[in-house]
């Protein structure tokens, strides 16, 4: 009776052994990206929540309007139908290197790498961490766009998209948009409810991981590049780092 006893112990004492060894006791042991790719997958749902992806490819206009040695200045039109009929519409993509709109609807952009900044009405954000799967961020300066290079990329602590914490909840501005690596990159007017861009320069980081510096100009631009009346319609100046 005493051996059976002790039989049955030690099968129980192994199994419960086994059962502990297949999970770690140290979780600073764990690699680096352990955490990261977990909450890529668990933060799907709160991400497409925030995000509210369209199925559908943006229509709004994406031009140079001035090159001035490799400064390109864009008209951009993100103004997704206003700010009532923002939510039903898509997001206008760049690739910095082209300087070209990428025809591709919000669904796809979550995979793909052919894109570095996404824009929609005020919110901009670029390709990597909780926006894309690419190499791309964001961190600014207070210093004049010409006198910025590359050097200045830690100075500006460029950091990657992430507008959902650990327990992915979303990170959300004063006006409960995302809160993305761009901030609030401008001031807001109470009193006219008028946005204007901020005096920041920003080192941006492509899908690539290519540095280019970025302005922006104006919010409420006309094609043309002289001032409009209707938000979401953007004037900005880039160059290569």
């Amino acid at each position: 009776m005493k051996s059976a006893f002790i039989l049955v112990a030690s099968l129980l004492a192994a199994g419960c052994s086994s059962t502990s060894s297949s999970t770690p006791q140290d979780a600073g042991a764990a690699p680096a990206d352990a955490g990261k790719e977990a909450a890529a997958v668990t933060c799907t749902s709160a991400r497409d929540q925030l995000l509210k992806p369209i199925a559908q490819v943006s229509t709004g206009a994406v031009t140079v309007i001035k090159t001035e040695g490799d400064v390109r200045t864009f008209y951009i039109d993100a103004s997704a139908g206003g700010p009532t009929g923002a939510t039903t519409k898509p997001r206008v993509y760049l690739n910095l290197d082209t300087g070209a709109r990428v025809d591709i609807d919000d669904v796809s952009a979550e995979t793909s790498t052919d894109w570095d900044l996404a824009f929609k009405r005020s919110v901009i954000f670029s390709n990597g961490g909780d926006a894309g799967p690419g190499a791309g961020g964001v961190g600014f300066l207070k210093k004049d766009f010409a006198a910025v290079s590359a050097a200045d990329e830690a100075a500006a602590s460029v950091g990657v998209e992430n507008f959902l914490n650990d327990d992915c909840e979303p990170q959300l501005d004063r006006i409960n948009n995302p809160l993305t690596a761009f901030g609030e990159w401008y001031d807001y007017d109470t009193a006219t409810n008028v946005l204007t861009p901020a005096a920041r320069v920003y080192v941006v980081k492509s899908a690539a991981g290519k540095l280019y510096k970025l302005q922006f100009l104006s919010f409420y631009a006309n094609p043309d590049g002289s001032t409009g009346s209707t938000g979401g319609r953007f004037t900005l100046k880039v160059a290569p780092l």
